[in-house]
Parts: C-alpha cells; sequence; structure tokens
C-alpha cells in the first residue's frame, strides 16, 4: 500500500490526484478513481469510473454516499488518469477492468 500524494500510480498507470473537494472532473473522456485515504495517509480504491459515463442522479449519489461510508476518516481524494494524448475507449475499458480485478473498488457499481 503506498502512501497518498498528487501523482500515484496504479495498475502501472500513472493519476493525478487532490482532494476530494478541489476535484474537477475534466471535459475529455478519461478514466477516474475515488480513493479513500486512512488517518495515516495509505489510500485504498473506492470506485472507478470514466469521466464521460454519468450515470444517473440516484446512482451517482448512491456511489457518493458508499464513499463516505467506505472511508471512516473522511478524507476522500479524486485521482484522474494522466496518460498524455487521448486514451481510446477500448484502453479505457481495459485499465478500468484491471483497477476493479485489482483493488476490488467497493463503491463500482457491477457492469
Amino acid at each position: 500500500k503506498s502512501k497518498i500524494s498528487n501523482a500515484i500510480t496504479i495498475c502501472g498507470e500513472p493519476f493525478q490526484c487532490c482532494p476530494m473537494p478541489q476535484a474537477a472532473m475534466p471535459t475529455h473522456p478519461s478514466v477516474y478513481v475515488v480513493l479513500g485515504v486512512d488517518q495515516w495517509g495509505t489510500w485504498t480504491v473506492l470506485d472507478v469510473g470514466q469521466t464521460d459515463e454519468s450515470g444517473d442522479e440516484s446512482q451517482a449519489a448512491e456511489r457518493q454516499s458508499c464513499w463516505t461510508e467506505k472511508c471512516p476518516s473522511k478524507n476522500l481524494w479524486f485521482g484522474l488518469h494522466s496518460a498524455p494524448g487521448p486514451v481510446n475507449v477500448t484502453d479505457r475499458n481495459v485499465l478500468a477492468g484491471r483497477i476493479c480485478a485489482e483493488h476490488k473498488p467497493q463503491c463500482t457499481p457491477k457492469a
């Protein structure tokens, strides 16, 4: 397990991170993660998704309440895949799938 910082690696891919209140959803399609950070600064992947997939509002609200429930410290961070250049949808799906397989996020809706 690694400590939270502004740049972390998940499944060999770079992610830019910031505390959730400062997070801005980008306009370009990308993979994002929601990280729960404990009092020791160690992060866990709570959720993974793609920025251009807007689920319905009730589902979004459910996911968000799950984040706070699974992160007792309430220290949530937002991580955005920071690979250079556009990442095509196949690569995004593969990456999101790899993160799900390796980190087993608890708030990601099962596809």
